[in-house]
């Protein structure tokens, strides 16, 4: 079995063209989290709206998570709440783009990017080759990863 998620791991890494892929997402935001060098009494700030998945890999390395409340119309992370957020331990911002619909990565660049500390982190749901670029959105931070959601909606396949 570790053989074929490796050969599937090189592959995918491959045909995106990137350096690493990983066959979980939790699995990757750890590893990305260990690249970035998180570890104990850093934070890392996410929305409040979010799946367990985004937690644990922070509480694994001894980092804490900071929740940012949400825009209700999108749920994605409230940008007019982000600055007041961040503290000298923040090690990075999860920007992520809730059921695909893209948050406001300019709000989010603007806030954290001036900070040399502060990574930014650009979180996607819906996956390679989805309609509308969405895999592009993730170029826009230090790291990305895309995790593809499906939903049958009257009879048809919908990412995000």
């Amino acid at each position: 079995m570790l053989d074929a998620v490796t050969r599937f791991e090189e592959a995918f890494a491959d045909w995106l063209g990137v350096g690493h892929a990983f066959w979980k997402d939790r699995v990757a935001l750890y590893a990305i989290f260990r690249a970035m060098g998180i570890g104990e009494g850093d934070e890392v700030i996410l929305p409040g709206y979010t799946c367990v998945m985004d937690v644990n890999p922070i509480k694994y390395l001894g980092a804490r998570a900071v929740f940012v409340d949400i825009e209700p119309a999108t749920y994605n992370l409230d940008v007019r709440l982000l600055e007041e957020k961040i503290t000298p331990r923040t090690k990075t911002v999860i920007a992520q783009h809730t059921y695909g619909d893209p948050c406001e990565m300019d709000g989010i660049l603007e806030i954290a990017g001036p900070r040399d500390e502060v990574n930014r982190l650009a979180r996607v749901k819906g996956g390679p080759g989805a309609p509308d670029g969405v895999l592009t959105l993730e170029e826009i931070g230090d790291a990305g990863l895309a995790h593809e959601v499906r939903a049958v909606t009257r009879g048809r396949i919908r990412y995000g």
